[in-house]
């Protein structure tokens, strides 16, 4: 025979737990059911969890868990609620006793809740956990009739059109998660390898590229003077790079992640015009093989810190959508990424028994049927082109002694160029002829300026994060990579 004590609860202390005959011990699961039908748990002192908390911790016992209604299953004595709360992929169910539900009908897909209940193991097959609610709050419901979202599947170009409410999708919520671990995993890196994060302007009078797609500002009311003074041509950067080589002259590795702009034209499913771009530089870099090796090891350290950590995200991603491709992770940490100079490319690609639509002939930029047969030819493993001729590369670059540009594309399997990097020109006689030619040495002579004091070889990269997204991914168009994507003819919200 089991005798109960009298139940109640110490405020900021678990409840008091009945002495029972130590010959009918029982185990933890009965424990919470006499707790839940005997006792009242008070959200006062309650510790609130996250549903990917509850569900990795050891934790047992009185709880608040906060969500949106996933799925709901009325009966006569309990309802059943699946709660989500876009922290993980993972779900919660909710067993409520007729006596603390309430009004059913607003208990729909969707709605908001807060749920008072004891977290206990679950004796349902499926699930380990599940919580016994004492009281359940709707917090904010639903709009069913309304809401473009139900639990079936929407194809990507649906779910654009109602930006707002994206992160509301399980495989797009999965999407932002994985983008915030790879940004963690990215600073991470550097911060293991000494590097010191430069935040670089938004606003800048330099177009680094050199190509000329850049977005203007038009600040000036008429009759005003200029707001930046003698500076007229202001811009949105298209590029950190140049300055953060001026913080790199006195510090010896730094790296910068933030947004660029570009007024590309190109509307495809590589192409933005707002992106995030990861850039480095490191001086004492002398070799291009020094900085092939960085990259290469950068970008494995990502993919092998997602395997790790982020095989449920990746799962939900497959799933839940056809925008998602399988992709080839784990060999690209076992193999070596491949090295091709951009001659011996032209080469390849003049050999090759197909027709392409652009003649690859030398001098000529690479086009997208370029990379890919590239990729082909090296078993769809990423590879680096090496060595560009000079009169296609921006003025930055290193000239090598064969005229060539010292500098790397990687193109991976998906998006194409996911990088671009090169040893900096760091001669300045060697800089300073290169501006005079191009015209451009007023604009530029505090970049020149650098050279003068303590130039130091140095080397640098730029990777496209939302590229690197879909490379890691599978996703088949950059839109789907980032919450508020802005292309030509698109800038809404």
């Amino acid at each position: 025979m089991v005798w109960f004590a009298f139940c109640y609860a110490v405020p900021g202390r678990a409840p008091f737990y009945p002495l029972i005959n130590g010959i009918f011990k029982r185990n933890i699961i009965v424990y919470n059911a006499v707790l839940s039908q005997f006792c009242t748990v008070s959200a006062e002192n309650t510790p609130t969890l996250s549903i990917n908390k509850a569900s990795s911790s050891s934790f047992r016992g009185p709880c608040i868990i906060n969500g949106w209604i996933k799925s709901v299953k009325h009966q006569s004595k309990h309802s059943f609620l699946h709660l989500e709360d876009g922290l993980s992929s993972r779900h919660l169910q909710v067993v409520v006793p007729a006596c603390s539900r309430g009004n059913t009908s607003l208990y729909k897909f969707g709605a908001a809740v807060r749920v008072v209940g004891n977290l206990t193991d679950s004796p349902a097959s499926g699930q380990s956990l599940e919580i016994q609610a004492t009281e359940i709050s709707l917090l904010g419901a639903n709009d069913n009739e309304n809401y473009p979202f139900s639990k079936k599947r929407y194809s990507a170009d649906y779910a654009r059109q109602h930006m707002h409410l994206r992160s509301k999708i399980p495989e797009f919520a999965a999407m932002l998660r994985l983008r915030n671990a790879c940004r963690r995993a990215i600073c991470n890196y550097f911060y293991r390898h000494d590097f010191v994060q430069i935040e670089t302007p938004i606003l800048t009078s330099n177009d680094c590229e050199g190509a000329g797609e850049t977005f203007s500002l038009a600040m000036n009311k008429s009759g005003n003077p200029p707001y930046f003074g003698n500076t007229s041509d202001v811009k949105l950067t298209v590029s950190g790079q140049l300055h953060l080589e001026t913080a790199n002259s006195g510090i010896s590795k730094v790296f910068t992640f933030g947004p660029t702009f570009r007024a590309d034209h190109s509307v495809d499913r590589t192409h933005l015009a707002e992106f995030y771009m990861i850039e480095g530089e490191m001086s004492f870099v002398e070799q291009l093989e020094e900085l092939l090796e960085f990259v290469e090891d950068f970008t494995k350290s990502i993919i092998a810190t997602i395997l790790e950590n982020e095989q449920e995200d990746m799962a939900a991603l497959l799933r839940a959508s056809t925008s998602f491709e399988p992709t080839d992770l784990p060999r690209y940490l076992e193999k070596p990424f491949q090295r091709v100079t951009y001659t011996d490319a032209i080469k390849l690609l003049q050999s090759a028994n197909q027709q392409f639509n652009a003649q690859p002939d030398f001098g000529n930029d690479l086009h997208k049927e370029h990379e890919l047969y590239l990729l082909q030819a090296h078993d769809y493993l990423p590879v680096f082109v090496t060595n560009w001729p000079r009169s296609l590369k921006p003025f930055y670059m290193y000239t090598n002694d064969d005229g060539t540009a010292a500098c790397m594309d990687l193109i991976v399997p998906g998006p194409g160029e996911l990088v671009g990097g090169s040893l900096r020109e760091h001669r300045y006689d060697e800089l300073n002829k290169i501006l005079s030619e191009k015209h451009m040495l007023e604009e530029y002579r505090w970049y020149l300026d650098i050279r003068k004091f303590g130039s130091a070889p140095h080397a640098g990269f730029g990777m496209g994060f939302e590229r690197l997204l879909q490379f890691l991914f599978g996703v088949r168009q950059i839109r789907d990579t980032l919450p508020f994507p802005r292309y030509q003819n698109n800038c809404r919200l």
